[in-house]
């Protein structure tokens, strides 16, 4: 395993180059969304009276840029969090921009802009599109840069052997997440048997010194699996303590091979449970039989 120093950790690298390219691809799918729609808003025949588009589309595009990009920002679209895995990030970005299309609208009807309102609906309906598409190709992109060996983070697996060896393996399989493991973590009443996992994953020292073992490996990400810790007070110092260091701190129950759609977190009170539905198809037979049983009654 590589425990060798590097200048710039690849959390860092990556908050500075994947934002700036998703922010970059944002502004080219609604600078295009404004363009477009300035065409097409002259160059229908059925909607008259295009110079008002000719005239403000040069005020009014910019501003509208702008208050779009600053929308998809406070929604967290430029977080590395999102990006990557999930619907978060398009649902996301399909929020900001409804949002941004609603304060737009209002602003330039107190300001009492005669802009076209075909314009206005034609910019939001092909650049919300041409959005989704941009976040698409860069996920796409983004997989391919990490399964070649770029933007990978470096992880530490906190938990005992079988957890830590399951974790390793997802991991490993899925090498489109960016993931690579350098190191395990061992309860603090756990010794271990042997210097590694089964999986071959190095013991680099007790759970308790995470953030210790952390800064000494520069790991970008510490997963903690199921009884890494003693209890929850615990788990809260290690995570304050890490909160300088710019390590995310993810946890992981002791689940694996779940799809995604079944699994759905819900705080009660105060705590994160892991909530898992029923399978798609089993719902979809249970109502199935239960209109055969009501239609034959």
């Amino acid at each position: 395993m590589e425990w060798v120093a590097r200048k710039v950790p690849v959390s860092r690298l990556q908050r500075r180059i994947i934002p700036s390219l998703a922010l970059l691809a944002d502004a080219v799918a609604i600078l295009v969304g404004l363009l477009l729609g300035a065409k097409l808003r002259t160059s229908l025949p059925v909607l008259d009276n295009a110079d008002d588009v000719t005239e403000l589309v040069s005020l009014v595009g910019p501003l509208i840029l702008v208050g779009w990009l600053l929308a998809l920002f406070f929604f967290g679209n430029y977080s590395t969090k999102l990006m990557g895995a999930g619907t978060d990030e398009y649902r996301n970005c399909v929020n900001a921009s409804v949002v941004s299309a609603g304060l737009a609208g209002v602003l330039l009807y107190l300001a009492k802009v005669p802009l076209s309102r075909a314009y206005f609906i034609i910019v939001f309906a092909i650049g919300i599109p041409l959005l989704l598409l941009g976040r698409f190709v860069l996920r796409r992109l983004l997989h391919r840069w990490r399964q070649s060996g770029l933007f990978r983070q470096r992880v530490l697996v906190a938990g005992d052997q079988t957890h830590i060896d399951e974790i390793t393996a997802v991991l490993h399989r899925e090498t489109w997440l960016g993931y690579r493991v350098i190191g395990a973590l061992y309860p603090s009443k756990l010794i271990p048997k042997g210097e590694t996992t089964k999986l071959g994953i190095p013991y680099v020292g007790p759970a308790e010194e995470a953030a210790h073992l952390a800064d000494a490996a520069q790991a970008d990400v510490l997963i903690i699996a199921s009884r890494a810790f003693g209890n929850s007070l615990d788990l809260r110092r290690t995570q304050w303590a890490l909160e300088h260091m710019h390590v995310q701190v993810v946890v992981a129950p002791a689940i694996t091979d779940i799809s995604r759609e079944r699994v759905s977190v819900r705080p009660v009170a105060g705590l994160p449970l892991v909530h898992l539905d029923r399978p798609q198809g089993l719902e979809a037979s249970r109502w199935a039989k239960r209109f055969f049983d009501l239609s034959i009654q």
